[in-house]
């Protein structure tokens, strides 16, 4: 164990976990960014922290680069943290900050996007299947997904849709296009991390080479409706 890692693990903030064996599964710099976020919630007493939050530490620290970091080092310790959509939350406007080009003809922000596309650009029948699930939601219906998971599914099928079109593949739930999404998402989550995607990230326990098979019912659902 190098130096770095030795000293950001004598930390108090780190006594707790010191000895949890995710750790082991983190580089330095995603050591380095979970240490740096706990000792910004510490500072300024955050218990709580919104993506607010996670967006003022991110302008302190390296930008989308160290929210990507601190997804990553979250989610090996629990793939289901709900602090997870928040930093999402907040990546989606550093990466926006950070991909300003100008305005175009309306005036209008510009931003060259590299890992989803917008909502609006999703197809139109998701569309109008997410509209549902969120009016069912503020309507009151409990088996509806919550606001916060509505919007990160919202945010998986934008990068969803990107691999697609970046691949060339038709705009619809299929055996390639999660082949490929798959791959998108370990090949970026190793380049952040140095570690593999783990099998957490999918759901735990479950086989990749059943997941097609498992999704199918949902897929007819959707289509039906």
């Amino acid at each position: 164990m190098n130096c770095g890692r030795l000293q950001i693990l004598a930390k108090p903030n780190w006594q707790q976990i010191g000895g949890h064996p995710a750790i082991e599964e983190l580089n330095l710099d995603v050591l380095r960014a979970l240490d740096g976020f706990f000792n910004h919630i510490g500072h300024f007493g955050l218990t709580q922290p919104a993506y607010e939050d996670f967006l003022a530490w991110a302008d302190l620290a390296e930008g989308a680069d160290d929210l990507r970091r601190l997804s990553a080092g979250l989610s090996v310790f629990d793939p289901e943290d709900p602090n997870l959509a928040l930093v999402e939350a907040a990546l989606s406007i550093a990466e926006a900050k950070e991909t300003f080009r100008g305005t175009d003809s309306k005036g209008r922000p510009s931003y060259e996007r590299t890992v989803s596309v917008p909502p609006e650009e999703l197809p139109e029948n998701w569309r109008g299947f997410l509209e549902q699930l969120r009016n069912r939601r503020i309507g009151g219906d409990p088996s509806a997904p919550s606001l916060d998971i509505l919007k990160r599914m919202i945010q998986k099928l934008g990068q969803y849709i990107f691999v697609l079109r970046r691949d060339g593949l038709a705009e619809e739930l299929h055996q390639e296009g999660l082949t490929a999404f798959y791959s998108d998402i370990s090949t970026r989550i190793s380049e952040r991390t140095g570690a593999l995607l783990r099998p957490a990230t999918l759901r735990h326990g479950r086989n990749w080479n059943a997941l097609p098979a498992s999704l199918a019912p949902t897929r007819k659902n959707c289509a039906r409706r």
